[in-house]
């Protein structure tokens, strides 16, 4: 393309040996440690991976420099449809119970004493995302590992009787690192 010409999308999705085609956002897979098959198919949204890192300023006379500072990672805010017969508000509240213990609907507490706070080691799971390419787009499927995944908090979502709609149930997810393995 010639610099000042008009800019043409004829690069984009053409078909043929050179393209660029686009990845989309509804061809994504999530699984989190060991849960169910459930959890994954129940997945309807997911903020992908943000990574940002602190500023360090350096003076020096009348003049400073910036550096990179410690790196953290943005929570993830996760959207799961609730499916009455595969339980997925139980397999969600199941991992929130590992963090913080809760009566659950037989009145009797999941994972120990109610307002007990348990160990990370009891509640961290290693995550998977996979961005899958469109068939036939000689791409390579996209894989990030999630490391460290906790439910911080869940909401249940809305009920409303003037709507058709389904409960989605809301969950921030933090963790403390993504790195893209494929």
């Amino acid at each position: 393309m010639a610099i000042g010409a008009f800019p043409s999308a004829n690069h984009i999705a053409p078909g043929g040996v050179v393209s660029y085609e686009p990845q989309r956002s509804f061809m994504f897979e999530l699984t989190m440690g060991a849960m169910k098959e459930e959890f994954t198919l129940s997945v309807q949204s997911w903020s992908n991976v943000s990574v940002n890192n602190e500023t360090i300023t350096l003076g020096y006379g009348t003049e400073s420099r910036k550096v990179a500072g410690k790196a953290s990672f943005d929570a993830g805010s996760l959207t799961i449809r609730d499916f009455v017969d595969k339980d997925t508000a139980g397999i969600i509240e199941d991992w929130r119970a590992k963090v913080y213990s809760t009566s659950g609907s037989d009145g009797k507490y999941k994972d120990g004493v109610e307002g007990t706070l348990h160990a990370a080691a009891h509640y961290k799971v290693t995550g998977t995302l996979f961005e899958h390419p469109p068939a036939n787009s000689n791409s390579e499927i996209r894989m990030w590992k999630i490391v460290g995944a906790w439910p911080q908090s869940v909401n249940h979502g809305s009920l409303d009787n003037d709507t058709s709609d389904i409960v989605r149930i809301e969950v921030t997810i933090e963790f403390d690192k993504a790195y893209r393995i494929k």
